[in-house]
């Protein structure tokens, strides 16, 4: 966890810098994240882009993601939106909680299309949500647009899936049996769309025989 104590990490950072000590990501995270907690957003924002760009310290996850939630807070969309943008400039993996620092801005500013094109762009990075605040987010949004949110499990024992909701309905999951020639036609055919899906103006049947 970030220290707790912003007036002693601020002395010490200022008295490496004095002493003319390298200060490394780190050192700039540790302050950041402190004064991240303090809701001292300006300096927080200052202090990163004194890292990144006089210094040319490239940040970690672990930055970004405590500025996002800490600016997305207090509803900063531009610094929301450049600096969720350097995820992408410094080649770093995003995670469920700065898409849900996005989400939640987006959401609160009444932004949908953007609300709408990041949430796409999360359900191809993030495989499950994990978050509560994340799925209340969602929640929200959907439900502002007069949509029905239900939660459904599937119960590991028989394949139901049980909605959750007053109802307690269970619908049973269906599975087709294949025999095996039939199934390994099925990949087969498969494969040769896999392949050829993106060779633009190329049939994947052309070379395939003709029966007569």
């Amino acid at each position: 966890p970030p220290p707790q104590d912003l007036d002693k990490a601020l002395v010490i950072y200022a008295d490496m810098k004095g002493k003319g000590l390298e200060l490394n990501e780190a050192a700039y995270t540790s302050v950041i994240r402190a004064l991240c907690t303090h809701n001292k957003v300006q300096e927080s924002v200052e202090m990163y882009y004194e890292m990144i760009d006089k210094l040319k310290i490239e940040p970690r996850i672990r930055t970004i993601s405590m500025l996002l939630h800490v600016l997305a807070t207090n509803l900063d969309l531009a610094h929301c939106e450049d600096i969720f943008s350097h995820i992408q400039r410094f080649n770093l993996a995003p995670t469920e909680k700065e898409y849900a620092s996005m989400l939640h801005i987006y959401h609160e500013l009444k932004l949908d299309g953007k609300f709408v094109d990041c949430l796409s762009t999360m359900s191809e990075d993030i495989l499950r949500i994990s978050l509560a605040s994340t799925l209340d987010t969602i929640q929200q949004f959907f439900t502002r647009h007069n949509y029905t949110i239900t939660h459904s499990a599937v119960n590991n024992s028989n394949g139901d899936i049980s909605v959750l909701d007053t109802q307690q309905e269970c619908v049973r999951l269906q599975t087709i049996d294949l025999a095996e020639e039939s199934r390994s036609l099925l990949l087969s055919q498969l494969q040769t769309l896999a392949i050829h899906r993106d060779s633009p103006g190329q049939n994947p049947n052309q070379n395939q025989p003709t029966n007569k």
